[in-house]
């Protein structure tokens, strides 16, 4: 029973949300140590997270006969969990979600609504079709800015040109690691399509070119990579985590690029793991700003990622 509910939450993905959390707080606190609140910190990745598994149950909740085709396995499809259970469970973890955010700034609380309807209206009615990747890319980068949401006071405090400069740096950073984490999970979503649709055979007629995929991802995060060196304090720190980050995405692709023929099993493979490296990601730009010890916290949540990812399923 213990394996279902941990199936049905998805445990692995979960340790995928704090960086997010941390990334989006941190960049926009780098001039302003001393007003840093690690307790809204804490809330704020605890309100993540219970938004992000009220997600993942009623996206099972609203795919149950779908499921019951494709995945006859899932916890709801099977059956070895109530629907009317997974009901209480998604309105008890988005209520907690957003409980805690009322916890603390109005901007926040604004945000965990806003996500909660963005999650209920991708799950419902707009996760199939072109807009998939842009809406999963958009929930995602809005989850980034969730973090950032306690210090969105720096855009009160333009009383001089210096404190001008203050808010352009810091909105450019926060800005920079939205769109970063937009653009990999758009990659990661519309890599997933040949592993939720693999019997379709449109897509089996137009293969995707993998190697013209990355060479794009590698172009956009070059940018990235170049405006993350210019404004974040901690240049040296930032590089190595996302140089990092870098060549395991280069391993990852190469892996399948050199392959003559892209299946399901390849695309279950790039998902998994570019969920992973993610976590990556976001952890480069939390060490570029707040420094060592934080960027190998955030990055530590590959570990719990990959051990519990061996057990449970992550899609």
């Amino acid at each position: 029973m213990l394996k279902d509910y941990l199936q049905l939450f998805r445990i692995p993905n979960i340790f995928t949300v704090p960086p997010d959390i941390l990334g989006g707080y941190f960049v926009t606190a780098i001039n302003n140590v001393p007003s840093l609140n690690y307790f809204d910190a804490f809330l704020l990745v605890f309100s993540s997270i219970f938004l992000y598994v009220g997600g993942l149950v009623t996206n099972d909740l609203f795919d149950i006969r779908k499921d019951k085709i494709e995945r006859p396995n899932r916890p709801l499809s099977s059956g070895k969990i109530k629907k009317s259970t997974a009901v209480l469970l998604s309105v008890l973890f988005f209520g907690t979600g957003v409980f805690l955010s009322s916890l603390l700034t109005f901007t926040s609380t604004l945000i965990s609504i806003f996500l909660v309807v963005m999650i209920l209206l991708y799950n419902y009615k707009l996760k199939n079709g072109l807009t998939r990747p842009f809406l999963m890319g958009g929930i995602r980068s809005l989850n980034v800015i969730y973090g950032a949401s306690c210090n969105m006071g720096f855009l009160n405090s333009i009383n001089e040109p210096a404190d001008a400069v203050y808010v352009y740096i810091t909105l450019t950073n926060l800005l920079v690691l939205a769109i970063a984490v937009f653009i990999h999970v758009f990659t990661l979503t519309l890599l997933s399509t040949r592993e939720t649709q693999q019997d379709d055979r449109s897509l089996a007629e137009r293969p995707l070119n993998l190697k013209r995929v990355y060479i794009i991802y590698l172009l956009l995060f070059t940018i990235i990579y170049l405006l993350g060196v210019h404004y974040l304090p901690n240049k040296l720190l930032f590089s190595i985590f996302f140089v990092l980050f870098l060549l395991l995405i280069t391993v990852l692709f190469y892996s399948k690029i050199r392959k003559i023929q892209y299946g399901f099993e390849d695309a279950q493979f790039l998902v998994k793991n570019m969920i992973v490296l993610l976590i990556a990601l976001d952890s480069s730009f939390v060490a570029g700003s707040s420094g060592i010890y934080f960027g190998i916290l955030s990055i530590g949540m590959i570990i719990p990622c990959v051990v519990i990812g061996k057990k449970v399923q992550m899609t």
